[in-house]
């Protein structure tokens, strides 16, 4: 049965900051013009801090949206340690999650590795570009591609030094993908990329059910 609207809430995490400041503003503009009409497209509903009603404890809230909801936005713009703190919180629930930053802003070493999309809010061509970039990631994961993070590539580099023969069997199957693709002319490349995709991600899920 489909999630309804209310279900399928999206979380965004981001620095907000006091009402007026340029933080907010930002914040607002983005919401606004940016996450909003991507996630409604998609059949989201974009929940923010400070929408949460004020009844019960806030941070725990916050913690339960993080780690629940069905997608989450992260803003990594400023490097605010909450927007980090709530990041790695997602990154242990191995749930879709999309990272975006401030163009011309340095990504965080230990985020770095995982793919984040460049924005300039003033710009509406940048704007556009983040949007498409957007549906894409969230496409995907509707696909079925699971969301890596630092935490998910730690955990199975842990699994295959403590299981050599599984290890082993990885290993095999790989070269086994590599021997596959022999000569293919560039009309082939599409679909014999498409098939590695899909085994890499049955080789995920063999790790996750071994986890």
């Amino acid at each position: 049965m489909a999630e309804s609207p209310e279900e399928k809430k999206c979380f965004i995490i981001c620095p907000i900051g006091e009402s007026g400041s340029p933080n907010r503003i930002r914040s607002d503009a983005l919401l606004k013009y940016v996450f909003t009409p991507v996630l409604s497209d998609k059949g989201y509903v974009p929940v923010r801090a400070d929408q949460i009603p004020k009844a019960g404890m806030i941070t725990t809230q916050i913690i339960n949206l993080v780690a629940e909801s069905p997608l989450v936005i992260a803003d990594l713009t400023d490097g605010n340690p909450n927007v980090f703190y709530e990041l790695a919180i997602r990154h242990a629930t191995g749930r879709p999650y999309v990272q975006v930053i401030e163009i011309g802003e340095k990504i965080p070493f230990d985020t770095s590795g995982v793919r984040t999309i460049p924005i300039d809010h003033r710009d509406l061509d940048s704007v556009e570009a983040c949007k498409n970039e957007i549906g894409k990631q969230i496409d995907h994961f509707h696909s079925g591609h699971k969301a890596d993070s630092p935490i998910s590539v730690a955990t199975n580099v842990r699994l295959l030094q403590s299981d050599s023969e599984y290890a082993e069997r990885l290993f095999e199957k790989l070269e086994e993908i590599h021997g596959g693709l022999g000569w293919v002319s560039i009309d082939d490349l599409g679909d014999k990329l498409d098939d590695i995709e899909r085994k890499l991600d049955d080789m995920e899920s063999k790790i996750d059910d071994k986890i």
